[in-house]
C-alpha cells in the first residue's frame, strides 16, 4: 500500500493497528461490517457498512494534514456534487460517507456525457472565509512560485519547453495575477477527474476525494483535459465546450489550463511518467503556437 511510501514507519504501525482501529470505530458509531474484505487505495482502505440498516462507506486513513482538507472539502461542499460526509473523527483518520455505486466512473461512459457531468461539478465552487481556511493553498500564490522554478527545472529535464513555450506561460501568470481577487474567495477541487466521479445508488454522479485550493472554477479544468486525451485540437475544442457548460471565463481557463499542464508536465517527467508528459508537452505547443 502507499501507506508505507507516504507515511514509512507511522503507515506501517497503522496498518498494524488497523483492526484494533476498525473494531473502536465500528463500536462507537454503532456500525456493523457488510464486507469484511475492504476495498483501497493509494492512501485508504473503505469498508461498505451500515448503520440502522442503511448503508454507508467507512474509510480509515492514517490522520494527516491531507485527511484534514480533505475533510474541510467534504464539509465546505456539504453533499451538493460531492460524496456527502455523515461523521468524522480527524484524530482516528476516520470518516463515514454516502455509500455509492463503485463499479463505474466517467471513465466508463462516452467522452460527451462525461464532458457534460463533469462540466456541471465545476460551477459548485464554494465561498470561504480566508481566515476559516488559512491552511488550504491558495492557487494564486502557488502558480508565482512555480513560475520561478520552471526555468531551471525545465532546464534540468533537457527543456521539454522551449524558451517561447515558458515565457507563453509566465505571460498566463501575469495575466492570472493581475485579475483582482474575488471578494468572497471560493473553493475548487485541484483533482476533478473522470475516474473521481463515481454514481450513487439513484444513478446521479458523485465527486469523490476532493484536494481543495482556494482559486474560481477555472483553476479546476485542467485534469478533465489531461485525462482521456485524444489530441490538442480536441483539447482545446473540449475547455471550450466545458466553458459553456459550467459558464467559465474562457480566456482565463485557458492561461490556468496552460500553466497547470507546464506544472504538472515538469512534476511528472520528474517522477519518472511518460506518456502523461507527451501529451502535456503537445497541448503546450497547441496553445503556444497560435
Amino acid at each position: 500500500m502507499g501507506l508505507q511510501t507516504q507515511h514509512g514507519g507511522l503507515g506501517r504501525l497503522w496498518i498494524d493497528g488497523l483492526p484494533d482501529l476498525l473494531e473502536s470505530v465500528c463500536r462507537n458509531w454503532d456500525l456493523v461490517l457488510v464486507d469484511v474484505v475492504p476495498r483501497h487505495g493509494y492512501l485508504s482502505v473503505v469498508w461498505h457498512v451500515q448503520q440502522a440498516a442503511q448503508s454507508f462507506a467507512l474509510k480509515l486513513t492514517v490522520p494527516s494534514e491531507s485527511f484534514r482538507l480533505e475533510t474541510a472539502a467534504l464539509l465546505a461542499w456539504d453533499g451538493r456534487a460531492m460524496v456527502r460526509l455523515v461523521q468524522h473523527d480527524l484524530e482516528r483518520g476516520a470518516a463515514l460517507l454516502q455509500w455509492l455505486d463503485p463499479s463505474v466512473s466517467l471513465e466508463d461512459v462516452p467522452l460527451d456525457q462525461a464532458v457534460a457531468v463533469a462540466g456541471e461539478m465545476l460551477t459548485v465552487a464554494p465561498k470561504t472565509d480566508r481566515l476559516a481556511t488559512n491552511r488550504i493553498s491558495d492557487a494564486r500564490a502557488h502558480v508565482e512560485q512555480w513560475c520561478k522554478k520552471w526555468p531551471r527545472r525545465n532546464t534540468s529535464l533537457s527543456h521539454p519547453f522551449s524558451a517561447a513555450m515558458l515565457q507563453a506561460a509566465e505571460a498566463a501568470v501575469v495575466s492570472i495575477t493581475a485579475r483582482p481577487e474575488a471578494e468572497q474567495p471560493t473553493l475548487v477541487n485541484h483533482d476533478l477527474h473522470y475516474a473521481n466521479v463515481i454514481r450513487n445508488w439513484n444513478g446521479h454522479w458523485v465527486c469523490v476525494d476532493p484536494k481543495p485550493v482556494i482559486g474560481p472554477p477555472e483553476y479546476g479544468l485542467a485534469p478533465l483535459i489531461w485525462r482521456r486525451y485524444s489530441g490538442a485540437d480536441d483539447s482545446v475544442e473540449r475547455v471550450k465546450r466545458l466553458c459553456s457548460i459550467a459558464g467559465l471565463d474562457q480566456e482565463l481557463s485557458f492561461d490556468w489550463l496552460l500553466v497547470r499542464t507546464v506544472e504538472y508536465a515538469l512534476w511528472a517527467l520528474d517522477a519518472g511518467l511518460t506518456t502523461d508528459p507527451a501529451n502535456c508537452c503537445e497541448l503546450v505547443d497547441r496553445m503556444t503556437s497560435g
